[in-house]
This record gives C-alpha cells, structure tokens and sequence, in this order.
C-alpha cells in the first residue's frame, strides 16, 4: 500500500475523531447508553461526514457553494439540541392486547413468507446472482410492494419479540425474525451477515432501558434488577462472539456475493456503504457541480412518498435524490436510473427542491420534531399499538442501527419507513377490532 494511501487513512481517522467527538458533545444529552440506536448512528454519521471532509481534501478543490451543505448539517442539529431531553421512566410494557400482538405476529410472518417465496425463490436471489446483480432485482420481484413491507416489518417483529411478555407471541415472532434474516443472506447484500448481531444490540438496548426504568420506579425491585444486569451481561456476551464470527466470516461473504473482483476491491465496496448517503456528494463535488444552484424541478412530495405518487400522479422523472445526483455527474439517465447508484439523503433531498435557504429551515424542524418526538416516547411507561410503532421510528430507527439519525441520513426510505409502518398498525388495529370477540386463543 503507497504513502499516500496510508497517510489519507491516518488522516480520515483524525477527522473521524475530531468529527465524532464534536457530535457527542452535541447529543451528550440526548444518548442513553453505549447501545443506543442513537449512538451507533452517531458513529456512522460521523464516518460519513469525515469521508465527505476527506474526500474534499484528496480532491484538492472546494467545490462551488459546496460548503454551505454543512449549514444544514448545523441547523438540524442546532434542532436536534433545543429539543427537550429524554427523561426514561419506565418503559418495559406493552399495552397492546394480546390478540392484536398475535395479529401483528402473524400477519407480519406471512408477508416475510410470501416475500421471501415470491420475490426470491421465485424471484430474484442476490446470494446466487451476486450482489451488484441487485440493479434489477425490481424488475425480478413478483410483488415489490411485499419487499416494501419486510425489510421494515423484519425489525418491527424483532422489537415485538423483545417487548412482549406472552410465549405465543415470542414463538411466533422468533420464527418470523428467522425467516426474515434468511431473507436477507437471500438478497445478498454486504452487511447481510450483521442482520443478528445488529439486533442483539438493539436487545442490549432494550434491556438497558428497562433498567434504567426499574432504578427509576417508586417501587425498587431488586430481584427485577438482578435478573436484568443478568441478561444484559449474557446479551453483551452473546454480541461480542457473534461480532468476531462475523468480522472472520467477511472476507469468505464479500467474494461469494462478488461484491467486487477479489477481496480487496470486496472490501472497498463494504467500506464504501459506510458513507451512507453521502457517497453522493462526492460523485457532485468531483464535477465541481454547484448543487445550491441547480434547477432540478423536483418536488419533495415526490420523492418522499414515491411509491404512492407513482399511482396517483404518474411516475416522476426522478424517483429520488440520489438518482438524480448521479444524472447532474455522468448526464447519463439510464445509468442513473440502474438501481445500485448512490443512496440518497435528506440534505441532498431538501437543496434540490427548496434550495439552501428554506432547507435550513425545514433542516432545523426536522432534528427539532424527531428527537422532541423521541423523548416522549422513552417518558411513557407503557406503549400502546400506535407509541410502539412510534418507539420503533423514532427511539430505534428503520434498519435497527441509526436511531432518529436515520431521517438525516436518508429522508425518502426514513418517511417511507414511517408510512408504511403506520399503515400497517392501522391494519392490525382494524383487525383487532374486528376479531376482539374471538376469546379461545392462547397467548
């Protein structure tokens, strides 16, 4: 490996440092523990922006108006800073009845059933076509609206396993959560072998807030305590062996789902998606692009809530930022539009359609309302069916591992994740209603 290479390393892991640590003064307040959602996307979204940083430096230019993103980036967390701070009480129970939980189990199992029947056996199977074979994986998929669903409904099951105190429900929710990790080494992707050790964190988590809820109650139960330092010792555990199998087993993934030709260009492309949504910036910052001035004609609207406009209005030109990024850097529309291009992200998303002023405002309520929002939720002692879809949006965050901070990273899968999350409650809660006269159930 050449000098250069080596002192860039040394340089990204300065910046990573000074970068990260800024953000943890920022959110001193605001992250719970080590385990928190909200602290591993802290992590990674500091990664993303020293990658950004860095990427200007080996570039050797700064690009036109190409600094003012890094307004946006202060005025969300400047919002993120003037919301209230958490205040956990207790929040260790579900208030959801047990019929409704078992209709959330089960209804959530056959969907990860049929998508995983459909639209990979049947469909498209990134584990044997290979990962950058996903391009076309929509055009392969049988039902995309059931892919839709199971990449958020997988994790939801998980938190329901985690919350529920009925064996019913765990049994079933335990079944679904293999059939969804199954899912995953099915698509082949990169980081497919951390789908469990992502969710024993998020178990870590949990179990930390419902002791910390414990050392809060009126009444200290000591045997409760107990059991729980137990478990979270026993998770930690179970983590840390899982984490090394995984770390071992990478190199053997990355080239069996071809990620790249030999394990070095395989390990670039994994490290490349820890710049997230940001990758973006860098295909525009290299084209010298003024971003702050380009005139797009895309509507917010459209981009957050493609998949439902696409029915209402017709497709639109561009179904999202990130799309569009790499149409401005190659002029190529048909690359830009092949599936695996950069990821988009809410930064990205709100300059190209309101431009950089009303961005920084829309940027400041965003980080405001989401963790303002987040901080309600972990007040409560108990979740009812609407708080836990809550609690998984804004305390845990779609995918398990970026908390709020999932909004900043990428506002288009983050508000798709909150649409069809409540659609769905609103589904189990009508069905609920429906079936409360069935009495013979065990739960």
């Amino acid at each position: 490996m050449s000098l250069f290479i080596y002192n860039n390393i040394l340089i990204g892991i300065s910046v990573w440092v000074v970068v990260y640590s800024l953000l943890r003064v920022l959110l001193r307040n605001k992250i719970l523990t080590f385990w928190d959602p909200l602290h591993f996307g802290t992590i990674l979204t500091a990664f993303s922006i020293s990658g950004l940083l860095v990427s200007i430096y080996i570039l050797d230019t700064i690009p036109v108006n190409g600094m003012r993103i890094f307004i946006i980036f202060f005025a969300y967390f400047i919002g993120v800073m003037t919301a209230n701070k958490p205040n956990v009480v207790n929040v260790i129970k579900l208030s959801i009845s047990p019929l409704h939980q078992l209709i959330i189990a089960y209804s959530t199992v056959s969907i990860l059933i049929l998508h995983v029947i459909l639209n990979e056996i049947f469909g498209f199977i990134g584990l044997v076509e290979g990962t950058q074979s996903r391009a076309s994986m929509g055009d392969e998929m049988i039902s995309p609206t059931l892919a839709f669903y199971s990449f958020t409904l997988g994790d939801m099951l998980v938190l329901l396993y985690l919350l529920s105190e009925y064996k019913h429900v765990k049994i079933v929710s335990i079944f679904g959560i293999i059939i969804s990790f199954i899912s995953s080494l099915l698509l082949g992707g990169k980081s497919g072998i951390f789908g469990v050790i992502i969710w024993i964190a998020c178990g870590v988590f949990i179990n930390q807030i419902k002791l910390i809820g414990a050392n809060n109650a009126v009444e200290i139960n000591n045997d409760y305590i107990k059991t729980l330092k137990k478990d979270d010792l026993k998770l930690k555990k179970l983590f840390l062996i899982l984490l090394v199998i995984s770390i071992l087993l990478l190199p053997i993934w990355l080239i069996y789902i071809k990620a790249g030709e030999g394990f070095k260009d395989s390990a670039m492309a994994f490290i490349s998606r820890l710049f997230l949504g940001y990758d973006n910036f860098i295909w525009l910052f290299n084209k010298n692009i003024d971003i702050v001035k380009v005139d797009s004609n895309l509507k917010l609207i459209d981009l957050w809530f493609y998949p439902f406009v696409k029915h209402i209005t017709g497709t639109p030109e561009f179904q999202s930022a990130g799309e569009y990024a790499v149409f401005l850097a190659t002029s190529d529309r048909e690359y830009a539009a092949h599936g695996l291009n950069p990821n988009s992200n809410l930064i990205l998303e709100l300059i190209f359609t309101h431009g950089i002023w009303i961005s920084i405002v829309i940027a400041y309520i965003i980080g405001y309302f989401t963790f303002a929002i987040r901080s309600r939720i972990l007040s409560l002692k108990k979740l009812d069916i609407l708080n836990f879809s809550y609690f998984y949006l804004f305390v845990i965050g779609p995918g398990f591992i970026m908390g709020p901070l999932s909004f900043l990273q990428d506002g288009s899968y983050y508000i798709g994740s909150l649409t069809k999350t409540l659609i769905y409650i609103l589904f189990i809660w009508i069905t609920g209603k429906i079936l409360k006269h069935q009495k013979h159930i065990e739960y």
